[in-house]
């Protein structure tokens, strides 16, 4: 009862309501100096437990403040935001009218055991802004990768993957996910939330009426949160398909795509016998691009420097139409083309 009573005085004293006569009582009680160290040791337990990992209804909550402030700052910052709370109201309150009332000499044992307990590490936000003409990598803490498409964002919090892998995304990139079935990977982009355990996935999200999402490996589901412009059910896909809402017309829709051509050891430019597709390891682009042209007899127009410094590692099918070969190619290494009977033209994508 004690604690109880001393509760309901505090916060009288700490609204500016409590009588002298009942601080008075408060200063005199005998067991004041145990009250307030008991609190103290409770207080310096909770140092020392790990947080919990954040639950969905937290991890969305999350997820939309994060959003909301991405909206809000057009440039790239880094701010530091520590989410450890100190003393409550009532411990704070108690500590101040000790030292006003009974000078308890304690402050310096607390000073003492603060410099043994290693301090919980601060959380930051961290915002990442692509403000150059080329794609920006972005790696983070899990080994995940992000390829950030110019004039995109993401903002997250590190220590990045220690309780959850939460991400706010404007404007577009490819995400290649670490593994870790314990930390699920979200994006959030224009109200909806793409989850992943392992996977590549590209997000196209540049205007507020619509969202893109394309998957290359591994598998995701989509979800809507409470600030998207028209909920859906819950989408899965599987690679090769892309999915897309159209929020001014009320419509989604899954498409079929050319999956990402898987990665193989074998060598260059050689065809396999039963399907003559193309095999490529670490080749440059502009090879790729003229191997393709010799096979489609079509002329290649590209720039040299638009391609300097990129290659591909893996298999082409060359049942697949060329559209969608170049989609693909040109997607992984932001690039765009425009075809017609006699040419295909590629240049870096504005």
């Amino acid at each position: 009862m004690m604690k109880d009573e001393i509760d309901d005085i505090l916060e009288k004293f700490w609204a500016g309501k409590a009588s002298q006569t009942e601080i008075q009582w408060l200063a005199r009680q005998v067991d004041l100096k145990q009250w307030a160290q008991a609190r103290q040791d409770a207080f310096e337990k909770s140092l020392s437990e790990p947080e919990p990992l954040l639950q969905p209804e937290q991890s969305d909550r999350v997820l939309a403040q994060l959003h909301s402030q991405l909206q809000s700052k057009p440039s790239g910052t880094l701010k530091k935001v520590n989410w450890m709370g100190w003393l409550s109201g009532s411990v704070a309150a108690l500590l101040l009218l000790v030292a006003g009332l009974l000078v308890l000499p304690h402050s310096t044992k607390k000073s003492e055991l603060s410099s043994q307990q290693p301090a919980k590490p601060a959380w930051q936000l961290i915002l990442k802004t692509n403000v150059t003409q080329t794609v920006m990598n972005v790696s983070l803490n899990d080994g995940s990768q992000i390829q950030l498409h110019p004039g995109s964002s993401v903002q997250y919090y590190e220590p990045f993957g220690s309780t959850s892998r939460d991400i706010s995304l404007s404007g577009e990139a490819l995400f290649t996910v670490a593994k870790d079935s314990l930390h699920p990977f979200i994006v959030l982009a224009n109200g909806y939330t793409t989850t992943a355990l392992g996977t590549q996935f590209h997000i196209h999200a540049t205007q507020a009426q619509g969202i893109r999402v394309k998957l290359l490996e591994g598998k995701v589901v989509i979800k809507s949160t409470a600030q998207a412009g028209m909920p859906i059910k819950d989408q899965y896909l599987i690679p090769g398909q892309q999915w897309s809402v159209d929020i001014s017309r009320k419509q989604t829709q899954v498409v079929e795509f050319p999956e990402k051509p898987k990665t193989t050891p074998a060598g260059v430019l050689q065809p396999t016998k039963p399907t003559s597709d193309l095999i490529f390891n670490k080749e440059p682009l502009a090879n790729v691009f003229n191997a393709l042209g010799k096979k489609y007899v079509v002329k290649m127009d590209y720039n040299p420097a638009d391609l300097a410094g990129l290659s591909f590692t893996g298999t082409i099918a060359t049942t697949d139409s060329l559209s969608n070969i170049l989609t693909s190619l040109c997607i992984l290494n932001n690039l765009s083309f425009q075809k017609d009977s006699k040419q295909v033209i590629i240049r870096k994508s504005p």
